[in-house]
């Protein structure tokens, strides 16, 4: 029997992550820059949280926390004290950065 072995994820490849810093609140430490993949390369355990939404009510900023720290656990705290203008403008700058235009998608690189 042939056996399919599953390739590498590209959601940890550089190009296809999204990279964003966050001001320390206390002003006494250092910026910290985070990253997440872009939105293609979702986690499946982000993905199942998306599909569990369907249909039901939700707060965007809420869910865009949410999915920060499902996919870095590490910017959790700092993405729960950001202000929701703040996350709202982190939100559509994650889209913007993981939009695919014509012409461009991960498959066609491998």
């Amino acid at each position: 029997m042939a056996v399919y072995n599953v390739p590498e994820s590209g959601a940890e490849k550089k190009e296809n992550r999204f990279a964003f810093r966050i001001k320390d609140a206390n002003g006494k430490g250092k910026d910290k820059v985070y990253s997440v993949p872009k939105l293609e390369f979702l986690s499946g355990e982000t993905s199942e949280y998306i599909a569990d939404l369907v249909g039901k009510a939700y707060n965007e900023t809420t869910v865009t926390r949410n999915m920060l720290s499902l996919e870095n656990p590490d910017c959790a705290e700092a993405v729960r004290k950001l202000r929701k203008d703040q996350v709202d403008a982190l939100s559509a700058q994650w889209a913007e950065a993981s939009a695919v235009t014509v012409g461009e998608s991960s498959a066609s690189e491998s």
